[in-house]
């Protein structure tokens, strides 16, 4: 949940697709604002990957692939994706 990464405070997430070259980073504040403390991880993948046409494909290979790469490489934590580690302002 979005709280969850309030809590790590982690201030920013990067986002990938592991199907194309799309890739960015997203406030959590924004993400906060938009859909609230609550919202689950995995159901923002698809929110924020909304302009992708391989969000609606047919086919499970050709699947948008966005994903969380910073927490889904983490380990040893009790968040879904690993222990979160805050990113270092630039």
């Amino acid at each position: 949940m979005l709280a969850d990464l309030v809590a790590a405070g982690y201030r920013q997430i990067d986002v990938a697709c592991t199907k194309c070259d799309r890739r960015g980073r997203v406030s959590v504040a924004r993400l906060l604002t938009e859909y609230g403390p609550d919202k689950a991880l995995p159901d923002l993948r698809g929110l924020i990957a909304v302009g992708c046409p391989r969000l609606q494909s047919r086919s499970i290979t050709d699947l948008c692939g966005v994903m969380f790469p910073t927490l889904a490489s983490a380990k040893d934590s009790n968040l879904p994706y690993g222990k979160i580690t805050p990113l270092q302002s630039e």
